[in-house]
Formats: C-alpha cells, sequence, structure tokens
C-alpha cells in the first residue's frame, strides 16, 4: 500500500512473542495498538474538506501480525502534519503513531 505519510510496525518483540504464542494472539494485539493510534489521529486531524481524514488508515500487514501499517494517503499529508514555511505543524499523524508504539509496548508486556 503506497502511501504519502505512513508508519510502518516491525515488532521484533512481537516476533519474538509470536513463537511463544499464537499468531491470532500477537494479531490481536497489534490490531488493538492500530487503532488506538488510528482514533487519535482521526480525532487530532483538522478538517476542511474531509479528504486528509478519509484518506487515512490502518492495517496488520503481516498474516502472523508481526507489522502493521497507519497511512494518510492525501497528497499533501505530510505538509498538514510537519508544516511548511507558511503553516505550522499540525501532528495529527505522530501523536497516532505515537499512542500506536506505546500500546503495542503495552500488548506486549501483557502477553
Amino acid at each position: 500500500m503506497s502511501s504519502a505519510n505512513s508508519g510502518n510496525f516491525e515488532a521484533d518483540l512481537l516476533k519474538e512473542f509470536n513463537t511463544r504464542f499464537s499468531p491470532a494472539k500477537v494479531k490481536a494485539v497489534m490490531q488493538a495498538a492500530l487503532d488506538a493510534g488510528f482514533a487519535v489521529m482521526q480525532d487530532s486531524t483538522p478538517v476542511r474538506t474531509g479528504n486528509l481524514k478519509s484518506s487515512e488508515g490502518v492495517s496488520v500487514t503481516a498474516s502472523d501480525g508481526t507489522e502493521g501499517e497507519m497511512h494518510a494517503d492525501a497528497e499533501y499529508a505530510g505538509f498538514v502534519n510537519g508544516g511548511t514555511s507558511r503553516q505550522s505543524a499540525q501532528p495529527f499523524f505522530d501523536r497516532g503513531v505515537a499512542v500506536a508504539t506505546q500500546k503495542l509496548k503495552d500488548g506486549c508486556a501483557s502477553l
């Protein structure tokens, strides 16, 4: 999936846990982390037309649950997130990634 702004999660912790736990459990941890990050990203996204918000999504990309992706496919997503010389950053994507990363760590610790 190509995207203008994406965050890939390759979790070495999950790969290690995948040898001790079922792929279904590992995938559930990844999905919960992505869902939490997506909710924050959606809440943080500035809305003018709705195009940016509607271009956002998440998915578990590996069948064993050890990889996932958050994305914002609007071609201007990176400019909104990081800012420009004329517009301050509105880090909707970074906030979502930070929450997903923390939830992933917490989920791994609880396995």
